[in-house]
């Protein structure tokens, strides 16, 4: 329900992009994806605006900024937690920044597709994320503090 607002909500709301933004977009999501695929920290860093944020099970409620994206990446990126693409990204642009949905799978059978709302903006000429959230379905908890949430029936 908050997704569908925060993507279609508001008047300002344009369902449609230029061919050379959405080439553009793809191609920040597919680095984003080569980084945290590869545990690449400086890949995933390049990928981000200043002052941004990254939210999602392994960062926990408040999130990574800064040198915290890199290390996180480094630390969670790899096998375990890769991922690929489900289908084509749905692309929202608003007056100053894009709103782009896109579906993963988790590779080997870990846990359950779920999707990324990415904020993209314009730095210095270069499309970047100012915010990326990933949202997991329901029936996730987390052992410990310092470890990343876990599906409950991840054989579903």
């Amino acid at each position: 329900m908050v997704v569908g607002w925060l993507v279609f909500g508001g008047e300002e709301a344009e369902a449609t992009v230029d061919a050379e933004i959405e080439q553009q977009i793809n191609a920040l999501i597919d680095d984003w994806l080569t980084a945290w695929n590869t545990a690449d920290g400086q890949l995933g860093m390049d990928s981000f605006a200043t002052d941004s944020r990254y939210v999602s099970g392994v960062s926990g409620f408040g999130g990574w900024s800064g040198e915290e994206i890199r290390a996180g990446i480094e630390r969670w990126g790899g096998s375990t937690y890769s991922s690929e693409k489900r289908g084509d990204p749905l692309i929202i642009e608003r007056p100053d920044s894009y709103l782009v949905v896109q579906k993963w799978s988790p590779f080997e059978g870990y846990g359950r597709d779920y999707f990324s709302l990415f904020n993209i903006v314009d730095e210095n000429g270069s499309l970047k994320f100012r915010y990326v959230e990933d949202w997991y379905g329901m029936g996730w908890f987390q052992l410990a503090d310092n470890l990343p949430p876990q599906p409950v029936d991840a054989g579903d």
